[in-house]
């Protein structure tokens, strides 16, 4: 009976260490299947969270002389102007492409008997605190001052003096009473909800330009339609320094054939439903391609939209490709964040009621950085008592009449 005891302890034993060895590999295996895909990647790895992409740098300029800049010299020709007793009124301002940029064209219509000399002095002395130079010209009833700020031509600056008819005085020009218009445009919506809410609340009349492939694009569209804001397609295209800088989902590119541009239109007008119009996302390299232009303005006049050109490229031949497809189209005057510092913002807000008044109206476009949107919580209550903020489709049809105007002039000309 001992010996039968003692081999049944030993059995009993040895199923034990059996047991445990057991366990210890199934807890190994388990721990190596745990472990396991952190260690070795996926052979599928789940899609990574699309970064927010924001319009591409424009080229950097020249720094300039400290105290010498654009807007130093804007303020020191209407200050000057303003001192000879010449109002806004009299001034008409427009921008004039010009090799790699634009220049500021000014015609200022003078009154009879206006000292010329008086008025070159004061223009010269205020040009020059500003940091930059001048060059006068004078011919008979007009002058012409060219203003250079860091060698390059900025300001085209044209004074012209009607010669007065015997007995008769020019009557002052009367006033309008109404607001400067501004389309302020936020583009690069679709990959930030709560921006989209706290913009659609300030209670602007925005036009918001949402990406084809952003999380929220049509969430953002559907918000804006029931604030009764416009929308509009922000459709990527090809910059130059693709593809170290890539547009995103949805991107037109250059490599692509006609018949691939023309469908991948057509998917992203599906992304964000019910857009009035397109303005494109980047583009410095695909805008300045007419050939390419073309098949994407034959699907927008087929939908009757129109087209924004967000002029990413001095040499864009977006808007003149446009408009000989038959589109209604504009360009955007200027970046309200392109230094999207608080202060910047602030302060670009607050000349932007004296910009829009000189020229009539203006189209601006900004983006959903969280200094922006400060800064338009901010001066809302302001600018809706200085300006009038319209639908971006309203400034773009009157320009398309304004410039059929002018080409209706042209041909009637002898």
């Amino acid at each position: 009976m001992l010996g039968r005891g003692s081999r049944l302890r030993g059995s009993r034993r040895r199923r034990g260490w059996w047991g445990g060895l057991a366990g210890v590999l199934i807890l190994a295996g388990l721990a190596a299947w745990w472990l396991w895909p952190a260690a070795t990647p996926r052979r599928h790895p789940l899609p990574a969270k699309p970064p927010i992409t924001y319009e591409e740098p424009l080229p950097t300029p020249p720094a300039p002389r400290p105290g010498a800049s654009l807007q130093a010299v804007d303020e020191a020709l209407f200050s000057a102007l303003g001192r000879a007793g010449l109002p806004p009124s009299r001034i008409k301002t427009s921008q004039q492409r010009q090799g790699g940029g634009s220049v500021t064209l000014m015609v200022v219509r003078l009154p009879p008997g206006q000292d010329l000399e008086a008025l070159r002095r004061r223009l010269l002395q205020g040009i020059k605190a500003a940091g930059a130079k001048g060059s006068w010209r004078r011919k008979r009833g007009t002058a012409e001052l060219l203003v250079y700020l860091n060698g390059k031509l900025t300001h085209r600056l044209r004074l012209w003096q009607p010669e007065r008819p015997p007995g008769k005085t020019l009557p002052p020009a009367p006033p309008t009473g109404r607001l400067p218009r501004v389309a302020l445009v936020v583009d690069d919506l679709g990959y930030q909800w709560k921006a989209a809410q706290r913009l659609a609340g300030l209670g602007l009349k925005l036009t918001f330009s949402i990406l084809p492939g952003g999380p929220f694009s049509r969430k953002t569209a559907r918000l804006a339609r029931s604030r009764g804001l416009e929308v509009l397609l922000h459709l990527p295209m090809e910059p130059r320094s693709y593809p170290r800088l890539d547009p995103g989902p949805g991107a037109l590119l250059t490599s692509m054939s006609l018949q691939e541009i023309r469908r991948r239109t057509l998917e992203d007008l599906a992304a964000v439903p019910g857009v009035t119009g397109v303005n494109n996302h980047m583009g410095s390299r695909f805008t300045e391609r007419r050939a390419l232009l073309r098949p994407v303005f034959q699907v927008l006049r087929e939908r009757g939209l129109f087209f924004l050109d967000s002029a990413t490229s001095a040499h864009s031949q977006a808007l003149d490709e446009a408009r000989r497809e038959g589109l209604a189209a504009a360009r955007r005057d200027l970046f309200l964040d392109h230094d999207y510092s608080l202060e910047a913002v602030r302060q670009n807000l607050r000349h932007l009621p004296t910009l829009a008044a000189r020229q009539g109206d203006l189209i601006v476009i900004a983006h959903p950085h969280p200094s922006t949107i400060t800064a338009l919580e901010e001066a809302a209550p302001r600018l809706r008592k200085q300006i009038r903020l319209v639908p971006l489709s309203r400034l773009v049809a009157s320009r398309q009449a304004r410039a059929a105007g002018r080409r209706s002039a042209r041909r009637q000309r002898p």
